[in-house]
């Protein structure tokens, strides 16, 4: 009996954290070229928050840094026009972590 009761207890948690994840933002970030040199980085999140954008080149250089506030997304353009040709890391940090997305800079 005792065996039982503490497998439906562990259950019963179990449940409830699948749940309180269900429920929990998951952001998401895309970065879409129209093959003009001109990048946009659309974010999207659940919940409100502090967002930092950061972009490095090939060498791990930062070459651009921003932070926003309030908003739960965006859809910022970021103009590679003048840029060196080469592979750029876009990372996005949020409440919930990092994400990172790489382009490939070629006009």
């Amino acid at each position: 009996m005792k065996t039982k009761n503490v497998v439906l207890s562990v259950l019963v948690v179990m449940v409830a954290s699948v749940l309180a994840f269900a429920n929990e933002p998951n952001p998401r970030v895309a970065v879409v070229n129209p093959k003009t040199g001109v990048y946009k980085v659309i974010y999207e999140a659940g919940s409100k928050g502090k967002v930092s954008m950061k972009i490095f080149n090939a060498n791990g250089n930062e070459v651009f840094a921003d932070v926003l506030k309030g908003g739960n997304g965006f859809m910022r353009p970021v103009n590679f026009s003048g840029m060196e040709r080469g592979i750029y890391t876009i990372e996005i940090v949020d409440a919930n972590g990092t994400q990172i997305q790489n382009v490939s800079y070629n006009d």
